[in-house]
């Protein structure tokens, strides 16, 4: 998405350095999502708590990135920052959070049992999405409206689909391996044509 952000419109571009920020950014957005999906039951446990590791470094890579070159950027740590920063504050926080209360030395200590764990869980994955969401849309970088939108509609279609069971399991089979695929591959395809 972002070479082609370079290649199609430069002047939209914030400097490689800002790009791949924000790309480790956008990539910690689809681990969310996917681990969401995937909810990491049974033998998918270990590759749920490895992605959820790998999106953590993405995004505090995303952070970084933003934050060394450019000292201008803690001017956002204010109660006076754009509200869709402090979006992203928020979610950069409940990401701390959900990942300290979920390690299985605390899961005990802090839920009890595993039905409570699971409930708090699942609720602050949503709380996380919808914020970072709600920070990468109004921070007016790289997403149209068009694409805004159907990224709405796919964090709810996720969200319908798993609220009533009826998300497939991914469990490595060829449908939903290119099911998964699919979505990623088409918001390139649909940031090409617009």
């Amino acid at each position: 998405m972002f070479s082609l952000t370079l290649l199609q419109a430069p002047q939209a571009s914030g400097e490689v350095y800002w790009d791949a920020a924000n790309a480790l950014g956008l990539l910690a957005f689809a681990l969310l999502l996917y681990l969401y999906f995937d909810t990491g039951s049974g033998h998918r446990q270990q590759i749920h708590k490895w992605l959820s590791y790998l999106g953590g470094v993405a995004l505090l890579a995303h952070v970084a990135l933003l934050w060394i070159p450019d000292p201008t950027i803690w001017n956002y740590l204010s109660f006076a920052a754009p509200w869709y920063m402090l979006a992203g504050l928020l979610s950069l926080g409940l990401v701390v959070l959900i990942t300290l209360i979920s390690t299985p030395a605390k899961r005990r200590f802090w839920h009890g049992d595993y039905r409570r764990f699971q409930a708090l869980h699942e609720w602050l994955a949503l709380a996380v999405i919808a914020t970072a969401l709600w920070h990468m849309i109004a921070s007016g970088f790289y997403l149209s409206t068009l694409e805004s939108a159907l990224l709405i509609c796919l964090c709810v279609a996720i969200w319908a689909l798993k609220r009533t069971d009826k998300l497939p399991s991914p469990t490595g089979s060829f449908a939903t391996t290119w099911g998964v695929l699919a979505i990623p591959a088409g918001f390139v395809v649909l940031k090409w044509a617009l």
